[in-house]
């Protein structure tokens, strides 16, 4: 059986045995009407909270941390109306990270994709790097005693808006096996 798995921005074809083999489709759900709408309502009427805008004061450093190009969320869509509902916030107090975790950083272009390019010009992006010592700040250990590291512009913020979105991961959590 011929199956063809997504692949970077291609396919990668496999040849599998049929009486061993099982493809579950991904089911398929409307957008939504006006995303950006459904955003800026989101941002107004959160859960439990105040509108966004009403939690930020004109002085807080923002750091938003969006998701790496290996993740499929609409960062060219959500960023720039993120942006532009924060419009009377100094640019110049907000800062980009990118959550790339141990992800190679992304490039330029890739950011530009991800960003458009007006934001990647306009506004401070930063890709994250975990091995760099003076980008980590030590809040602490996790319950195995590890240290806990994160990255000093989302620590040293006033306010951090994190987007993304939950998806399941196939590798992460991989253990090797049955045991």
């Amino acid at each position: 059986m011929k199956i063809d798995l997504a692949y970077g921005q291609g396919k990668l074809s496999v040849d599998l045995p049929a009486e061993k083999t099982t493809v579950i489709e991904p089911s398929s759900t409307a957008g939504l009407n006006d995303e950006k709408a459904a955003l800026i309502h989101a941002l107004d009427h959160p859960v439990a909270t105040k509108p966004l805008r009403e939690s930020i004061s004109p002085t807080d450093k923002v750091c938003i941390l969006f998701t790496d190009i290996t993740r499929a969320t609409p960062n060219d869509r959500i960023i720039p109306w993120l942006l532009e509902y924060l419009g009377d916030h100094p640019i110049d107090q907000i800062t980009l990270l990118n959550q790339l975790g141990t992800h190679r950083p992304n490039t330029q272009e890739e950011l530009e994709q991800m960003l458009t390019p007006e934001v990647v010009r306009r506004y401070r992006v930063i890709n994250h790097n975990g091995e760099d010592p003076s980008q980590l700040v030590q809040l602490g250990q996790t319950a195995s005693g590890a240290p806990a590291y994160l990255n000093r512009h989302a620590v040293e913020a006033d306010f951090r808006i994190v987007t993304g979105f939950i998806e399941p991961h196939f590798f992460a959590g991989f253990s090797g096996g049955p045991k």
